[in-house]
């Protein structure tokens, strides 16, 4: 399932560039003026070779000081942790220069770090979040035994979701933010989130009550 993630978003990321997003010229053969006046560094401030290692601790020192709409410190903590140990893997010393680059070139580089990167991580967080919701879910309130089953019922169900829509949710998150590297925030902010979760519980629920009374 994660490979498929990684292959479809990569293949659709290199075929399609957002409507609204506007990038830079598309051959990366052209270099702007400020691209040849400051080629990228081969060594840190303190004369240590730049490696891919070197780049990735960086990207996480600045992940986790990124705002989230729906995760929390301790997930986004998490998130980048993962993510950046995936990327050193995956990414080369260029890949990370062009992050955060409006380019072709960095639209790809994302592309690879999402898919790479961040797809493989996306259950750490995504487990807690519907968890943490199910159980605060007002649905919740009439289970009195069994909620810690109704919210695993729900949680797969969940995951059988995302694994259907899993890369059409990161494409949209990517549609509207080109520039991002946390597409799922903007999933679990909106109200559809919140109302594929309610079917689950409801219906989780109700095989509850209806196994006790059979």
């Amino acid at each position: 399932m994660i490979l498929k993630y990684a292959l479809l978003v990569i293949s659709l990321l290199t075929l399609a560039i957002p409507a609204h997003a506007v990038y830079a010229q598309s051959s990366d053969d052209v270099q702007s003026l400020g691209d040849i006046l400051n080629p990228p560094k081969t060594f840190n401030p303190e004369g240590k070779p730049i490696t891919v290692s070197l780049l990735a601790n960086e990207y996480y020192k600045t992940c986790v000081t990124q705002e989230s709409a729906k995760f929390n410190e301790a997930q986004m903590e998490t998130l980048c942790a993962c993510s950046s140990a995936n990327m050193s893997q995956n990414l080369s010393i260029q890949d990370f220069y062009d992050l955060e680059k409006p380019t072709k070139a960095g639209r790809d580089a994302r592309g690879k770090a999402i898919a790479y990167g961040y797809v493989p991580c996306m259950n750490y967080v995504t487990d807690d979040v519907i968890t943490r919701d199910c159980r605060t879910d007002p649905q919740m309130k009439s289970v009195v035994a069994g909620k810690k089953a109704v919210c695993k019922c729900t949680l797969n169900k969940f995951n059988d979701y995302l694994g259907r829509n899993g890369t059409s949710i990161i494409m949209d998150g990517l549609k509207y933010e080109p520039m991002t590297m946390n597409p799922l925030d903007r999933f679990f902010s909106q109200r559809n989130y919140k109302s594929v979760l309610r079917n689950y519980i409801k219906k989780c629920v109700y095989n509850r009550q209806y196994e006790r009374n059979n």
